[in-house]
Order: C-alpha cells, then sequence, then structure tokens
C-alpha cells in the first residue's frame, strides 16, 4: 500500500528514475532561486551541523600539517594516527547526524533520485523552490539537495497537501547513492510482500 495519495499521471510521467515508497527524516526550507547553489559540495552534504563542522574543519587543518611532520620520522606512528583519525571522523559523522535527527520524527515520502513527494499541512506553490536536508535509514546518510515544485495538491484531509519536487541541485555521488536506496528498498518491499503471503 503506498504511503502517500496517488499522483495524477502528468506527475507520474516526468519521472526519470525509478521511485519508492519509504520513512526518512526530512527537513526543508522554501528559498529564492538566488539562494539555490551553482553545486552541492559532498563535504558539505553530510555537515548539517555546522558549527562543530567548523570546528572539526579547523582541527583537520592542524592536525594534517602535524601528522606529515610525523611521517618523515615515524611512517609506522603515522599510519596508526590515521587509523585514529579515520575513526574519529565515523564518530564525529554519527554524533552531528544524530544532533540533526533528534527531534525530527520520520516521515513518509515517494522518493528516487530525480525527486522526492511528500504531506505537507503548508501550500507550496508550483515553481517554489525548496533547500532540502534528508537522512537516509538504515545508515543514517545525509543528503542535501535543492528541488522545485513541480507539482502541488490538496488532499481530502483539511490542511493535508501532497508536494511533488524535482531535484534541481544534487550532488552526483549522493544522486548515485539515491539509485542504489532506492534499488535497495524495493528489494526491501518485495520481500516483505512475499513473506506475507
Amino acid at each position: 500500500m503506498p504511503l502517500l495519495p496517488s499522483k495524477p499521471s502528468s506527475f507520474r510521467e516526468r519521472r526519470s528514475h525509478a521511485r519508492v515508497d519509504d520513512n526518512i527524516v526530512l527537513m526543508w526550507r522554501p528559498v529564492k532561486p538566488e539562494e539555490v547553489p551553482g553545486e552541492i559540495c559532498r563535504e558539505n552534504n553530510h555537515m548539517f551541523f555546522y558549527p562543530l563542522a567548523s570546528q572539526l574543519r579547523m582541527l583537520r587543518q592542524d592536525s594534517t600539517q602535524l601528522l606529515a611532520a610525523i611521517k618523515e620520522n615515524s611512517p609506522l606512528l603515522a599510519e596508526y594516527l590515521q587509523n585514529l583519525e579515520r575513526q574519529f571522523d565515523v564518530l564525529a559523522s554519527a554524533i552531528r547526524v544524530m544532533d540533526e535527527v533528534s527531534g525530527h520524527t520520520p516521515q513518509a515520502v515517494s522518493l528516487s533520485a530525480s525527486g522526492i513527494a511528500f504531506l505537507t499541512d503548508k501550500p507550496l506553490p508550483v515553481n517554489t523552490f525548496l533547500e532540502l536536508k534528508m537522512i537516509l535509514p538504515p545508515a543514517l546518510h545525509s543528503i542535501m539537495a535543492y528541488g522545485r515544485v513541480v507539482d502541488f495538491t490538496a488532499n481530502d484531509d483539511v490542511n493535508s497537501y501532497t508536494v511533488g519536487v524535482g531535484f534541481v541541485r544534487l550532488n552526483e555521488y549522493e544522486r548515485k547513492y539515491l539509485i542504489r536506496h532506492v534499488a535497495r528498498r524495493q528489494i526491501l518491499l518485495k520481500l516483505l510482500q512475499a513473506s506475507s503471503i
């Protein structure tokens, strides 16, 4: 059973990638067209919690210079320190994501590598530009994208709207990640359906 009301055929025809129903953490805000960046740096995609990210970048610059000096005298120690730094990066990334997720409940969406549809209680006219922050389970992978509202429908529920958004800015790495995520989700849903028969 789909998580969102079915969309008109005109909306379905505009899809250029496979789409799947999912539950993700989604944060969005309207932006002006001039606020949409020319490109989205992959590094910034995982830095929603900006103050912490800024501090980590500054510390990384210092440690990179120190590590280069250590590597000249002790390559084995430098390799060990790089390993510790990678472990720290994993933990810091998880902390950033958990900070961002806290207070946000996953919501039903229809997701593809070309766009997203979701329910909202706020009217969003066609051609409205949005900044979108998505956190995808189970890996809590965070993605930032910019999109334009291409479809907007009032539902039978009072103050409930279905919004279809086409991505206008999405890092290519994240687009490929979304393609894989959607494919994995489709397989999982098929397995769940087969097991319930």
